[in-house]
């Protein structure tokens, strides 16, 4: 494994760069999953990062782990493009989120809007509802 895959592997959240409608920058953490190829999260359509994308799909995503010591950082830097997954992907990248995620869930039916907390309880999206978003190197 060289070493980006190995900060892949052990970071599980990654800073996400968007591009307002003004042109400044707008950074988000997000929980990330990742299959070799592409980056995939969860964000709610009203968020920032996620109108930014429907505007611009222009992003850029760092990933590092912030806990190291100054002398041990290591980061991966990836310049990517968005969009939101199309039906036939939203169950492969379901089970690949559900698999990392050791708290909240995704359901299956992403559409439905709902991810559950492993207890079992549900957290409805926003009437907007949630999206599963690609960011492709």
């Amino acid at each position: 494994m060289d070493e980006v895959q190995k900060i892949l592997a052990a970071v599980k959240f990654c800073n996400l760069a968007t591009v307002c409608d003004d042109g400044r920058p707008w950074n988000s953490p997000v929980f990330f999953v990742h299959d070799g190829e592409s980056f995939y999260w969860w964000s709610d359509q009203k968020a920032v990062h996620s109108q930014n994308i429907a505007r611009d799909p222009r992003v850029f995503i760092t990933v590092y782990d912030s806990t190291v010591s100054e002398n041990e950082a290591k980061a991966a830097y990836f310049q990517a493009s968005a969009r939101l997954l199309n039906a036939s992907e939203i169950d492969k990248v379901t089970k690949l989120y559900n698999g990392r995620a050791k708290f909240f869930q995704l359901d299956a039916n992403v559409t439905g809007g709902q991810r559950r907390r492993k207890s079992g309880s549900t957290t409805p999206a926003r009437k907007t509802g949630i999206m599963l978003m690609l960011g492709s190197k």
